[in-house]
């Protein structure tokens, strides 16, 4: 059953402006946002992604953690230093990953080195303690009208089924060469039917054209992220699981 809202994607507006940086020894911990998200596709490994950004959840100020300032990931006994990744426009993003050993809890935690200064004491404390528990894992289906069970006319239903099991909050988006991008927020009950004519084709493209779609089904739970993080944040667990199937006309 449907819920929440329809939402149309926008396409991304790429533009030269490159994010800034600034070292972690000029920053106080109560003056940093925390991004953390941990990501299992159902593949055996759980992804682990954290960022700290100084101006809150928009802002496009990243912290690069110098002078012994680290984060490190946890899932049970296992601890990880996250490593250092500088995206295309200057996002720094720190990373690791664990075996999926079905222990669904997992922390992030910002380490600041202590120092005999007064100007290192000015910093503020460590953050240890930002945890999420993943959601629980699922299986997704695409039913479609066709005998053959791969291709769907624009003009038929398409039934996702996915493992149902809480009140976690699900997105499902469709995205494909020759349609428009489709999203919607749903219940977790195990089932969504996009109706007939939802799914349109691009009309930057031939509408006689076909393409493969593929289909994102993304369960989400919030964790909390430690509150020595002045500016807040956010701790997202997520299971991902994807389908494909060709739309034709």
């Amino acid at each position: 059953m449907r819920t929440t809202k329809l939402l149309w994607a926008i396409p991304l507006l790429l533009t030269s402006a490159a994010c800034e940086q600034v070292d972690s020894s000029a920053i106080r911990t109560e003056g940093i946002y925390a991004d953390f998200t941990a990501v299992s596709h159902g593949e055996g490994q759980v992804a682990l992604r954290a960022n700290l950004r100084v101006g809150g959840p928009v802002s496009n100020t990243y912290i690069d953690l110098v002078d012994g300032d680290r984060l490190e990931a946890q899932h049970g006994l296992e601890r990880q230093e996250m490593d250092r990744d500088v995206g295309l426009f200057g996002a720094i993003d720190y990373h690791a990953r664990f075996e999926d050993d079905g222990d669904r809890t997992y922390r992030v935690a910002f380490m600041r080195e202590r120092h005999d200064t007064e100007e290192a004491a000015c910093l503020g404390d460590s953050a240890p303690d930002s945890t999420v528990v993943l959601p629980p894992p699922f299986a997704l289906t695409v039913q479609l009208p066709t005998a053959d069970d791969r291709a769907s006319r624009r003009n038929d239903d398409v039934v996702l089924r996915w493992t149902p099991s809480s009140s976690d909050s699900m997105r499902v988006s469709l995205s494909g060469r020759c349609i428009r991008p489709w999203a919607l927020d749903t219940n977790d009950d195990g089932e969504l039917r996009i109706d007939a004519g939802d799914i349109e084709w691009d009309r930057d493209n031939d509408e006689s054209d076909a393409c493969e779609v593929e289909v994102s089904v993304v369960r989400e739970r919030e964790g909390r992220v430690d509150t020595a993080f002045g500016e807040g944040g956010r701790f997202v667990g997520q299971q991902v699981r994807s389908a494909r199937f060709y739309s034709v006309p």
